[in-house]
């Protein structure tokens, strides 16, 4: 650099000099303007998920980092499974509980292989089991002692549930009170009285699931469906593509036991009236506590949508039901 200062002479410069000062700087700009500058540029990012870190690497060569990049505490992933790969911090559920993973790696075939090696910490274990809202004891028993909650049947004829709002003494069935101020009752009731059947419409609005109950019905006297199942109709709010065919059922009093199918209800392509036909020598008698089902085919029609159906029978000693 070939430049007079004043600093160094000691002196104002003289006009020549100063010609000369800016006439070397003129030719630095000049060459630089012809060059041009070999810009450092961005060469590559690399982010490594396992770390949580970024890598900063410039074309000169230069690198910065790697960097720690801030993350969740949890990445929720649901169900845990078998061969699926899981990183750190991954969240899943089994067995009832939560687990945070530890080290990232492919899922063995046991999960409680993967815990032992170290690969998964317990965040939150299954509780104890909790006693249910409503409880079904059974008939009520007037030497029974019973809890908040209970539901027992007091009348086998009418099938009315009671429901234990405090803890009765015993002897103090439904209809009794407390000694209190309020008179708080015992006991609130959790049905009302069935005299002829009580009935429970499962009307499927949308899509439903193949070989699933789409229709339930709850008999509490003795009964017999009316031969050759006349009287009954299905129907549906959007028609089905293809034809298809429900199994109607009849069991006894096991809950949820679908029973033994004694007919059918078939729609036809396009049809969103259903036409039932019954099962050769069908038992078609109903005891008490008895079901009847109404069972979605093996292969679901997506179209199909929108069921209601009604069954009538007899009640033996009274009309049809």
């Amino acid at each position: 650099m070939n430049i007079t200062l004043f600093r160094e002479v000691g002196r104002p410069l003289t006009i020549a000099e100063a010609d000369a000062n800016i006439d070397d700087l003129d030719g630095r700009l000049s060459a630089l303007e012809t060059q041009g500058l070999e810009a450092t540029g961005l060469q590559a990012l690399v982010f490594d998920e396992v770390a949580s870190t970024i890598t900063v690497s410039l074309s000169d060569g230069t690198v910065f980092g790697p960097f720690k990049l801030p993350m969740s505490a949890f990445r929720p992933r649901g169900d845990w499974g078998a061969g699926i790969a899981y990183l750190v911090t991954d969240l899943v559920t089994t067995e009832g509980g939560s687990y945070v993973c530890t080290a990232s790696h492919t899922a063995c075939a046991s999960f409680q292989d993967d815990l032992t090696g170290g690969r998964w910490m317990l965040s939150a274990a299954r509780g104890p089991k909790g006693k249910d809202a409503l409880d079904y004891i059974g008939v009520y028993i007037a030497t029974a002692i019973y809890e908040p909650g209970d539901v027992v049947l007091v009348d086998p004829d009418s099938m009315q549930l009671w429901r234990a709002l405090i803890r009765p003494p015993a002897g103090k069935g439904p209809g009794t009170f407390a000694d209190d101020a309020a008179h708080t009752p015992y006991w609130t009731p959790q049905s009302y009285p069935v005299f002829d059947t009580e009935e429970i419409n499962h009307s499927v609005r949308g899509a439903f699931g193949a070989s699933s109950q789409v229709f339930r019905r709850w008999f509490a006297r003795s009964g017999k469906f009316l031969p050759n199942l006349a009287g009954a109709v299905g129907y549906c709010d959007v028609a089905p593509t293809n034809a298809v065919a429900f199994n109607l059922t009849l069991g006894g009093a096991v809950p949820n036991a679908t029973g033994t199918t004694i007919g059918q209800l078939r729609f036809a392509a396009g049809s969103r009236v259903a036409i039932f036909t019954m099962t050769a020598n069908a038992n078609l008698g109903i005891v008490p506590g008895g079901q009847s089902f109404v069972i979605s085919p093996s292969v679901v029609d997506p179209t199909l949508s929108g069921l209601e159906f009604a069954i009538p029978y007899n009640v033996i000693g009274e009309a049809v039901g």
